[in-house]
């Protein structure tokens, strides 16, 4: 196991997609899923720091500038257009920070603590159901609405909870 700082260089190098492909699966295991994700909750805290850091700087920058008349007007704009990039960096960087946490919280609830076995277990059921469809139109059957929400499901719809057993 890499110590934790390694980890968290490992993490902030994945947002920035600078990590090999090994790197990249290590990061998902299952086994790492917990500590990758408090590794990017970290990173979120430290940008959200950055940013409260600049506000305050801004505003005694302001304070401190308005006194000096036109020269620190100036200063003043300059210290803003400088404050304003980095903030823009800081907030361009804590958007891929949060899309690494939306897919880290994606893999949580679509992989079990055996990804490989789900995997196959997904890969044989996509068949079946494809299978099942081939088989009710070769044998001419009419499919029924449970037929159709079962393969609509393979395209990500749920449809069962429309269906009126009444009417089947």
């Amino acid at each position: 196991m890499i110590s934790e700082d390694s980890f968290a260089r490992l993490v902030a190098d994945d947002v920035k997609n600078k990590v090999t492909d090994e790197q990249r699966k290590y990061l998902r295991l299952y086994e790492n899923r917990g500590r990758w994700r408090e590794h990017i909750l970290a990173l979120l805290g430290n940008l959200e720091d950055q940013v409260s850091e600049i506000d305050d700087r801004v505003e005694q920058d302001r304070k401190m500038y308005s006194s000096l008349g036109d020269d620190g007007i100036r200063l003043m704009a300059e210290a803003q257009a400088s404050a304003d990039e980095r903030r823009k960096k800081i907030l361009r960087f804590r958007y891929h920070v949060e899309n690494k946490l939306d897919e880290c919280d994606r893999l949580d609830a679509i992989e079990s603590d055996k990804p490989d076995e789900f995997a196959a277990s997904a890969a044989f059921m996509k068949r079946a159901i494809e299978k099942h469809k081939e088989m009710t139109f070769a044998a001419d059957f009419d499919p029924t609405d449970i037929d159709m929400a079962l393969w609509q499901s393979l395209g990500g719809e749920w449809k069962f909870d429309e269906i009126d057993l009444d009417e089947v």
